[in-house]
């Protein structure tokens, strides 16, 4: 499955990634792969931004049996597109007000680990989230 943001494609028109495209895929599959466990069932990326695609798309690689009992909870429109349009449990913070895992990018982080986030507009919503979850994963390509 090849989701795409709509602004950016996630592949090139010859199907192969740039070694860029590559890298984002490769931080939101081993973000997913390490921290989203069979266990967790409220779940939360900050769904906004260029790795979105492919965390979707590896979410929607474990598989029907994994992820029917999941719900995801979005932090903007973005996101809200394509958890539906991946078939995902759709969710709101109000009805989760813990949730179990939250990945999240950061723009730069630093060798003490500070992030730099950009200023976009789901920022508010995604510190909110992150606030909720038990584990926040923050990923840097």
């Amino acid at each position: 499955m090849s989701v795409s943001t709509g602004a950016v494609p996630v592949a090139t028109i010859t199907g192969k990634l740039s070694a860029i495209e590559q890298s984002k895929r490769s931080a939101a599959y081993t973000a997913v792969d390490k921290h989203i466990l069979p266990e967790h069932k409220s779940l939360i990326h900050r769904f906004s931004g260029f790795t979105v695609p492919y965390v979707v798309e590896r979410i929607v690689a474990q598989g029907r049996e994994l992820n029917k009992d999941r719900v995801f909870i979005p932090t903007g429109f973005q996101s809200k597109e394509l958890i539906v349009m991946s078939n995902l449990n759709l969710g709101d913070v109000d009805q989760f007000p813990t949730i179990d895992v939250t990945i999240d990018g950061a723009d730069e982080v630093d060798l003490d680990l500070n992030c730099i986030k950009g200023g976009g507009a789901c920022h508010l919503r995604e510190k909110v989230l992150a606030e909720a979850a038990k584990t926040c994963v923050h990923n840097h390509i």
